[in-house]
């Protein structure tokens, strides 16, 4: 199974799905990981690829430039078999083209081509290449090798990307069936490269790094950073530096794996920083004008943890509190302490939280206390451990809260008198005995009513109606008709 990093933080897994095209014969359920997203996806052949765009939540103090991927491209991607060593990096992002290229890359398998890797080459052949798709750099017009197999005889095209969303192909100088010598056209951009065989087979090569006009930069370098562990954010700080080794300034420097890119502008001393957010390690490309470096970023993965979601009810009357209770373990079963544990919610009603982000205490748990004024369900997102982690659980709010009934059972012809107990009921409540309202029922107070069961069969839910809103589902609710 394809794999790009080594685990992915489960908050990103919601954001997305995808469907890749292969033929129905090869539909399978396939796990894929990439370095943000790490979930189940159904190949289908009903949806055809498509692009996202990306953005960056927060852009400042740099800019985050995104492009999304033309159709071509990523359909070729969809294809490519190996993925050597695509990575992505970046701060918190919402969905986007990288993503969509590494979901895509990772989901499907055929056809059975080799990816070949780009490497600029001032020579007159293509040299043997290592397979993979860490950046390389070339300037408009330079000659550029892809290495691989399955190319054929016969000369196909090479398409280089061509901002936002476009695609040019190259003047191809030599072609094999495990190399090709193709010229960068003066308009590509940074972006994939892909093969189009005379065949018609698509092949993702990898991404290619595009020098920019000379700027006075003939070296850049950057600050040692220090490995962080996953989901973490380190500051890449990058010096830019003229042939006589002074500073250069005001100058923008760009950080990029060749699809997605961040910038700086220099300072007076020639220096800039950028914040980067990652998942996975991998080495990445800081240029300026015509001047580059590659730049080693290291994620670790997290320590080896467990957690489990617990919560003091899982249905409220509505206006009453909940606590949702997460404890961490180490790979021991021992407690861990001092560790943030984020919560958050969704579902079709409003929940004010006592707080978004707590510490575990001594216990190695954290607690928060959930409201909810509306009735209704929602899903309580619960993550740790750098975003490793990820559970959730539920609770339902309603108008009334149903605990028990008494008999509960009675003959198919229904007229069996019940006495149903709970809380939060009025006088306008009804009752329902699955789909079969009850012709009669008496109102006794807040906490009883009795009806009368109407004819019915099997086992069924009872519950109490409140206007357009029904009592939870309890284990206690069950009416046999026997």
């Amino acid at each position: 199974m394809p794999e790009i990093g080594r685990w992915v933080p489960p908050s990103v897994r919601r954001l997305f799905t995808f469907r890749c095209e292969v033929p129905p014969s090869d539909r399978r359920r396939a796990t894929f990981r990439s370095p943000f997203v790490h979930l189940p996806s159904v190949a289908d052949k009903s949806a055809s690829p498509r692009p996202w765009s990306l953005q960056e939540e927060d852009p400042e103090p740099h800019t985050g430039v995104w492009t999304e991927v033309p159709q071509p491209i990523l359909r070729a991607m969809v294809g490519w078999r190996r993925l050597g060593q695509t990575r992505l990096y970046g701060r918190r992002l919402s969905a986007g083209a990288t993503l969509s290229m590494i979901l895509a890359t990772a989901a499907c398998s055929p056809p059975a081509l080799n990816s070949g890797s780009v490497e600029a080459h001032q020579g007159g052949t293509c040299p043997a290449a290592t397979r993979g798709v860490a950046p390389k750099v070339a300037a408009v017009g330079e000659t550029v090798c892809i290495s691989g197999a399955g190319f054929g005889s016969r000369s196909g095209q090479v398409l280089f990307f061509l901002a936002p969303q476009a695609v040019i192909a190259g003047h191809i100088s030599s072609w094999s069936d495990t190399g090709i010598r193709v010229s960068v056209p003066s308009s590509a951009a940074t972006g994939p490269v892909l093969v189009v065989t005379a065949s018609g087979e698509q092949l993702f090569a990898g991404p290619l790094v595009i020098e920019a006009a000379p700027n006075g930069v003939s070296r850049i370098t950057y600050r040692p950073i220090s490995p962080a562990v996953a989901s973490q954010t380190v500051t890449v700080t990058l010096t830019a530096t003229s042939s006589a080794g002074r500073p250069v300034p005001d100058v923008v420097i760009y950080l990029t794996d060749g699809f997605g890119t961040l910038s700086c502008a220099t300072d007076s001393a020639g220096t800039c920083s950028v914040s980067v957010t990652g998942y996975s390690s991998g080495t990445y490309v800081a240029l300026s004008g015509t001047a580059w470096t590659q730049v080693v970023i290291t994620w670790a993965e997290p320590p080896a943890q467990t957690m489990s979601l617990t919560t003091s009810a899982t249905a409220l009357l509505v206006g009453e509190s909940a606590t949702v209770s997460a404890a961490v373990k180490d790979s021991n079963g021992a407690p861990v302490p001092n560790q943030l544990v984020s919560f958050t919610t969704r579902g079709s009603v409003p929940v004010t939280l006592s707080a978004s982000q707590m510490l575990t205490d001594a216990s190695g748990v954290a607690v928060v206390t959930a409201t909810s004024l509306v009735p209704g369900v929602a899903f309580f997102d619960v993550e740790t451990n750098y975003h490793s982690i990820a559970k959730f659980i539920e609770i339902e709010w309603a108008p009334a809260i149903l605990n028990g009934i008494s008999p509960s059972h009675g003959p198919q012809a229904g007229g069996t008198t019940v006495t149903v107990s709970g809380r939060g009921f009025t006088s306008s409540a009804a009752v329902s005995f699955g789909p079969v309202r009850a012709a009669h029922v008496t109102f006794v107070n807040s906490s009883t009513l009795i009806a009368v069961a109407p004819p019915g069969s099997g086992q069924v839910d009872v519950r109490v109606e409140i206007g357009q809103s029904a009592s939870p589902l309890v284990s206690s609710d069950a009416y046999t008709y026997s």
